[in-house]
């Protein structure tokens, strides 16, 4: 039986008789096999997974499906790190590194969550530049090793468009 306090006793599509453990902002957790990283962090009563990009509000898992829009996490570590995944898609495994975004220094006491008391002060769809803010926001940064995007190969084809068994309906749009 897993330390989860909110974990239901039975059901559902895990395997209750092992436990993997993992980490998540440096914090450790356990899981089943079966989880997602969302499903076992909700387990553990943990609600809030991250901060939103411009106002640093306070995010959390919102859906349980690919459509997910709040719970984006990093995961893995140092350079085989991936920024910007969706919690609710990363399948549990012993031993994940998970580490929250736009955050700084942490995610319960974030000092740019400050840019909200000034929200009102900002027209709809202003942004600043933020590329000198980067680092302090704690935004998703990449690895080290990647490989810039004007080096990466690119593959240019045209592909023409071919409609195949089109009826005399769908010739009318």
């Amino acid at each position: 039986m897993s330390t989860a306090p909110l974990r239901l006793p039975s059901g559902g599509a895990i395997d209750r008789t092992r436990t993997l453990a993992f980490t998540f902002d440096g914090r450790p957790y356990t899981g089943h096999p079966g989880d997602t990283l969302a499903s076992a962090l909700l387990a553990h009563g943990v609600r809030l997974v991250g901060r939103s990009f411009k106002y640093h509000r306070r995010r959390g898992v919102f859906t349980a499906g690919p459509e997910e829009p709040n719970a984006l996490v990093r995961v893995g570590e140092r350079d085989r790190a991936e920024p910007n995944t969706r919690a609710t898609m990363v399948e549990l495994y012993d031993g994940l590194v998970a580490q929250s975004q736009n955050r700084w220094p942490s995610l319960d006491f974030d000092l740019c969550a400050l840019n909200n008391l000034f929200a009102p002060l900002f027209p709809a769809g202003f942004y600043t530049r933020p590329s000198w803010r980067r680092r302090a926001r704690g935004q998703a940064t990449s690895a080290s090793s990647a490989v810039p995007l004007a080096s990466a190969p690119t593959c240019r084809t045209r592909i023409p468009i071919v409609t195949i068994g089109a009826s005399p309906i769908a010739t009318c749009w």
